[in-house]
């Protein structure tokens, strides 16, 4: 009995050591609180996590959980926010572990709090949604960055070259509000200067974007030609897909100009809907034998030009898309709907060419007709 007594003691106290030896030499884990786990395909895991209004997540919250898990262990996190839930998330986003990233509704006070620090987190992003986000700018930070551009490194220029989708989808950049001193005008023109954007311009890095397959940088309020001069210095040898929807461009970018240039060669839809662009100039030059793409519906376009309708002949494969746009009726136009009629199986090209309507005034009314309508046609192209 007494050996049976002793041996339960020493039972009880070695399975008391080992539990506090698991624990010193693994302790537990970081928590997230506002964060839940769920198991996902194989060795994936989805984190979702939700920021209500007053709540605040620092995103080095995610990496140290993610890193203390298995490399085999891949996360898929996304974040909510709701009623001005605030968040830190530092521009490139990488996380160990964190294959993929969507985040939307959130207000986020940290964008370029890792400009001047040394990359440690791998870049292993596959996927980055980034969904109406207000981008919270302090105009110091912005300042310092512009002054020690030399400190930023390629990672932070480049950002997700890893990627094969990237979305960054009404993404706001918002600063507080100013008070009007000496020093901040000093600052904003100092800002503003031809000096500083030589500077932007000569510091960019060279970034190739290998998987990249999708971008899409859509209603942007800060989108501006400086952003496709950058852009243009790149690499984007898969990029199928470009969406510049909904960014109040007046024109198209004079580097999307020569739809086959060398920095987007495998480019089969270029997305322009919902801009304010009135002229096209694309040139086609070097074209590819898969067909593209140039969606330009809603837009202000009221004419197809003789030298543009004469590019799209030469292509062989561009179509456009000028549904729902202001059209005037005229002899160009009714040679583009032909264009279009010959590309019998192509499905894409058979509806714009059914469904596209231009005004034409006739007895002194102005009307809608159709593009596929004949007998309109044979009136205007008389005159």
């Amino acid at each position: 009995m007494t050996y049976k007594i002793t041996m339960t003691i020493l039972s009880t106290v070695l399975l008391t050591l080992f539990h506090v030896s698991t624990v010193i030499l693994h302790p537990s884990r970081p928590t997230l609180p506002l964060c839940s786990e769920e198991k996902g395909k194989g060795r994936e895991i989805q984190l979702h996590c939700i920021v209500f209004a007053g709540q605040y997540l620092d995103f080095d919250e995610i990496r140290a959980f993610t890193s203390s898990r298995l490399d085999s262990e891949k996360f898929n996190v996304s974040i909510n926010c709701f009623n001005g839930g605030k968040i830190r998330l530092p521009w490139p986003f990488f996380a160990n572990n964190v294959v993929t990233l969507h985040v939307t509704d959130c207000i986020n006070e940290g964008f370029l709090s890792e400009r001047s620090y040394p990359q440690i987190h791998p870049n292993e992003l596959q996927q980055v949604v980034v969904s109406n986000v207000k981008n919270k700018i302090e105009i110091r930070d912005l300042v310092e960055t512009v002054r020690h551009l030399n400190n930023i490194s390629s990672h932070f220029d480049c950002g997700q070259t890893n990627a094969s989708v990237l979305i960054l989808r009404n993404m706001e950049y918002i600063f507080p509000p100013l008070k009007g001193t000496m020093d901040e005008l000093l600052v904003l023109e100092e800002l503003m200067s031809s000096v500083a954007i030589k500077h932007l311009l000569s510091h960019n890095s060279f970034c190739r974007y290998n998987k990249l397959r999708y971008l899409e940088e859509s209603g942007s309020r800060s989108f501006s030609a400086f952003h496709m001069k950058l852009m243009e210095t790149s690499q984007y040898p898969r990029l199928g897909v470009y969406s510049l929807r909904n960014n109040s461009l007046t024109s198209v970018p004079v580097e999307l100009e020569n739809m086959r240039s060398s920095f987007l060669p495998k480019l089969s839809i270029l997305d322009l809907a919902d801009n304010e662009i009135t002229v096209t100039n694309f040139m086609f030059s070097g074209q590819n034998k898969n067909n593209l793409l140039i969606n330009l519906k809603r837009n202000q376009i009221k004419t197809i030009s003789k030298n543009q309708l004469t590019e799209i002949l030469k292509s062989k494969g561009v179509i456009f898309d000028i549904r729902d746009n202001p059209l005037l009726c005229s002899c160009e136009l009714f040679k583009y709907g032909d264009y279009l009629s010959s590309m019998a199986g192509v499905k894409i090209a058979r509806n714009i060419y059914q469904e596209t309507k231009c005004q034409y005034e006739l007895n002194g009314k102005l009307q809608q007709y159709l593009l596929s309508a004949g007998n309109i046609r044979d009136i205007v192209c008389t005159i």
